[in-house]
């Protein structure tokens, strides 16, 4: 079952997207640019 969501990942419309983006306050971010961000965080405390 979860073959299907890890060899093409996720999609969503532009219009889901839209609307992900209006109820964040901010477009939405990849997964690996949050470990990034995370990453630089954890490192700096």
């Amino acid at each position: 079952m979860f073959e299907g969501f890890v060899e093409p990942g996720l999609s969503n419309t532009e219009d889901q997207a839209a609307r992900f983006a209006a109820l964040l306050g901010r477009q939405p971010r990849t997964h690996s640019s949050f470990a990034e961000e995370l990453t630089k965080e954890w490192a700096a405390a």
